[in-house]
C-alpha cells in the first residue's frame, strides 16, 4: 500500500528535518551528498515534500490514471530533475537560480503527466479519455480536425521529440503558445474546454511559460489580456485556424 510507502519515506526523511527545507533546498542537498549514505534521506525528503502532487495529477487526470501510476509519474519527474540539473547549464534560463529545482520539477511533472495522457490515448481518434470518432471530430472541429488529432500526439517519450515540439511551439505568437501548450500538455475533451483552460491561466503561471517557451513578462501579460478582451467566438475561430495551420506545419 502506498500509505506504507509514504510512511517509510517519512521515517527516512525525518533524519534531515525535511519539513523545514524547501523543495529546492532538498534537491540541492541531495546532489551535494549524492555519494554519501545521507543522500537517500534527502531523496526521501524530496518525495515527502512533493507527495501531494501525485494526488493533484490523479485529480487532473479525472481519476482515469490509477494513483499508483500517478506516484510513478511523480518519481519520474523527481529523477528527471536530478539527472538533468538544468540549473548547472550556463545556457539554461534557470542557470544559477536558487529556485531552479522547484521550477524544473513543476515543468517536468507537467511533461510527464502529458506523456501519461497521451499513452492512454494512443488511438488518434481519442482526445484525452473521451473517444472521438473521425466523423464526430470533423463535424465538431471542421477543417481543424486533422491538426487537432495530431498536434497533441505525445506518445513518444524521446527527449529529442519533446524538444522538437517545444521548439515548434516557441515559434508561435504568445497567444498561440498558450493554446498549443494546453493542447499538447493538458487534458481537454472539446475545443471549448481548451478555451476555458486558457482563460484560467493566471499571472502566477508566468514562470512556467517563461522557463519552457521563453516568454517575457510583457508578452505573457499581453496574451492574458488578449484572452480576456476577446470574445469566445473569435477565440474559437483563431483556435481552429491555429490547429489547421500548426498541424500541417509540424508534420510536413
Amino acid at each position: 500500500m502506498l500509505e506504507d510507502v509514504l510512511k517509510s519515506y517519512k521515517e527516512l526523511a525525518s533524519q534531515v528535518d525535511w519539513k523545514h527545507l524547501s523543495r529546492s533546498q532538498l534537491f540541492f542537498e541531495y546532489i551535494k551528498h549524492e555519494h554519501e549514505p545521507i543522500a537517500e534521506n534527502y531523496y526521501a525528503g524530496i518525495v515527502c515534500k512533493c507527495w501531494g502532487y501525485a494526488g493533484r495529477v490523479y485529480s487532473q487526470c479525472n481519476q482515469h490514471v490509477p494513483f499508483e501510476e500517478c506516484y510513478e509519474i511523480l518519481l519520474d519527474a523527481i529523477n528527471y530533475v536530478i539527472n538533468k540539473r538544468v540549473w548547472e547549464d550556463p545556457e539554461s534560463s534557470l542557470y544559477g537560480d536558487n529556485s531552479a529545482p522547484d521550477k524544473a520539477f513543476h515543468i517536468v511533472l507537467k511533461r510527464q503527466r502529458g506523456i501519461a495522457l497521451a499513452n492512454l490515448t494512443a488511438d488518434k481518434r481519442q482526445a484525452n479519455f473521451n473517444t472521438l470518432s473521425i466523423d464526430g471530430a470533423k463535424e465538431e472541429y471542421e477543417d481543424a480536425a486533422e491538426g487537432l488529432l495530431n498536434i497533441g500526439d505525445m506518445s513518444s517519450e524521446d527527449d529529442m521529440a519533446e524538444r522538437d515540439l517545444v521548439n515548434f511551439i516557441k515559434t508561435k505568437t504568445p497567444l498561440q503558445i498558450l493554446f498549443l501548450d494546453q493542447i499538447c500538455f493538458n487534458d481537454w475533451n472539446t475545443l471549448k474546454s481548451i478555451i476555458t483552460n486558457v482563460k484560467r491561466i493566471k499571472k502566477s503561471d508566468f514562470d512556467y511559460y517563461h522557463d519552457l517557451y521563453g516568454l517575457d513578462k510583457k508578452q505573457f501579460t499581453k496574451a492574458l489580456y488578449d484572452v480576456i478582451i476577446t470574445s469566445n467566438q473569435t477565440l474559437m475561430s483563431e483556435l481552429k485556424k491555429l490547429l489547421y495551420i500548426a498541424g500541417k506545419e509540424y508534420y510536413d
